[in-house]
């Protein structure tokens, strides 16, 4: 045999064996699973999402063969978390979770999956997710409800969800049944009562409310009137208010 041939033919052999030998399940985005009898299937989040730095749970999926040992997370290329198998046998919740310092940021995960035989597999890689300071607007504010407080001074009240996330709240209120609505009164984040001074006691007054955080506003309350309340407001406004 020539000799340049023989030559050639120890070049690509090495290489084939070289190539097929540096093939690692955790380096190799392109593996699934380093047994093949294994998967692991991430449902949400997934790329491009947004998600708030607050946190969501991963939702995945899993095939096993002897039993789950334990879940990876893996941020960025690096183990974020370890999560054992339930006390029951049955998949870890895995959390996705950050600090503030994370906000505006995007990232990458994926997961690894054990089994108890020592196998294992790799999910496909999430990527481009960005983190957010809260991912929905408030909920509608709720029980909203007033005081007589004194003459011309009413009090507004109502109730909120704290996982909503209201960064303020607009009171919009209206003079008679003709009247037009228009923000009359800002209230703080975390405050559920505000007082209306300017209340005369010869007029009906209609009010709402409706939260807002950076994302955008909540739809409005229920509208109420202080028709029938004060020795004043006893004349009825037309029919269906």
């Amino acid at each position: 045999m020539n000799t340049k041939i023989i030559y050639k033919v120890i070049l690509i052999s090495s290489a084939v064996i070289y190539l097929t030998g540096c093939t690692d399940l955790f380096t190799n985005p392109g593996s699934s699973s380093s047994s093949g009898k294994l998967s692991i299937t991430i449902s949400s989040p997934k790329s491009a999402d947004s998600i708030s730095y607050k946190g969501t749970t991963i939702t995945y999926t899993i095939t096993k063969d002897s039993g789950i040992h334990a879940v990876e997370l893996y941020v960025n290329g690096t183990i974020y978390l370890w999560s054992g198998v339930n006390s029951d046998g049955t998949q870890p919740a895995i959390p996705l979770t950050f600090d503030s310092t994370y906000i505006g940021k995007r990232i990458s995960y994926y997961l690894i999956y054990y089994d108890n035989d020592g196998s294992s597999a790799r999910s496909d890689t999430m990527t481009n997710i960005l983190i957010t300071d809260i991912s929905k607007i408030p909920y509608v504010p709720y029980n909203f409800a007033f005081t007589i407080l004194s003459s011309g001074t009413i009090n507004l009240s109502w109730a909120d969800s704290t996982s909503s996330a209201a960064t303020g709240y607009e009171i919009w209120r209206k003079r008679g049944y003709y009247g037009q609505f228009a923000i009359y009164l800002a209230a703080s984040p975390g405050t559920y009562n505000i007082n209306d001074p300017d209340a005369l006691d010869t007029t009906v007054y209609y009010y709402e409310i409706r939260g807002l955080n950076l994302y955008g506003l909540s739809g409005f309350s229920a509208v109420i009137n202080t028709y029938g309340n004060g020795a004043s407001r006893s004349i009825a406004p037309p029919h269906g208010a």
